[in-house]
């Protein structure tokens, strides 16, 4: 009996919002990974998701991110019919991260957009 999840993502996309800049993790299906910044513009949002869809050819992509309205919330959201995009609420991350980084220190940069990336993946598919 084959067991799989009902979601196949081509990529898992942690993103951490801020006013100027977003600092982005992605992790593709075939382990390579990148992180980058992006500007907070609508234009270069655009430019970086486009990229990503061209990389990620014709399947869907998740993306988590501690945010649930907001401009780049609802640019994300244009993108449904590629883009799977799941809210994290912040305390529930903080949990995560607890849970399998028990040193209890502050996780932020790569480290944090890895875990909300994990997260996205964990909640819905591998």
């Amino acid at each position: 009996m084959d067991i799989r999840p009902p979601f196949s993502y081509q990529a898992t996309v942690g993103i951490d919002w801020a006013d100027q800049k977003h600092d982005v993790f992605v992790r593709f299906t075939n382990g390579s990974s990148y992180r980058r910044k992006i500007n907070s513009r609508p234009e270069a949002i655009q430019e970086w998701l486009w990229e990503l869809r061209s990389a990620c050819a014709e399947g869907k992509i998740a993306i988590a991110l501690e945010q649930r309205r907001g401009a780049l919330f609802y640019q994300l959201c244009t993108h449904s019919n590629w883009i799977d995009l799941y809210p994290i609420n912040p305390h529930s991350l903080s949990s995560f991260r607890l849970t399998f980084f028990s040193s209890r220190a502050t996780l932020r940069g790569p480290l944090h957009l890895q875990t909300s990336a994990k997260t996205s993946g964990r909640l819905h598919g591998p």
